[in-house]
């Protein structure tokens, strides 16, 4: 890269103060460039953090499901020993929910939810 202007060969030493000279007319160059490069990785970094957030939105959405689904696992399984016991009990039933409704009982008395009833008969029926 050629540089014109300024003078060839040696700088004074009021050139070196003010930055004129071989040395302070090159740094002029790479920042201009750097400077003209600002739009573009302006762009860039913007593009980059709305795909970033796009993608923690949905981490975000999918590890609140995965936290319901492990909640609503937990609670079938603790009171897996009394639905089992329920279900034997009303066979003609082919829900949780007509197990529970021909028992008399309540989602509540065996620590379920009414969500993880409704979700444990949608998991049945997709068996």
């Amino acid at each position: 890269m050629t540089v014109t202007g300024g003078r060839s060969g040696s700088t004074t030493q009021n050139d070196k103060d003010t930055g004129i000279g071989q040395q302070g007319t090159l740094f002029i160059v790479p920042y201009s460039d750097y400077r003209a490069s600002v739009p573009a990785r302006r762009k860039k970094a913007q593009t980059e953090h709305r795909r970033l957030y796009d993608v923690h939105s949905d981490a975000a959405r999918q590890m609140r499901v995965q936290l319901d689904e492990l909640d609503f696992l937990d609670r079938v399984e603790a009171a897996d020993p009394i639905l089992e016991d329920l279900i034997n009990t009303h066979r003609t039933e082919t829900s949780i929910a007509g197990v529970l409704r021909a028992a008399v009982r309540t989602p509540e008395d065996l620590g379920l939810t009414q969500e993880t009833v409704i979700w444990l008969d949608r998991q049945l029926k997709a068996v």
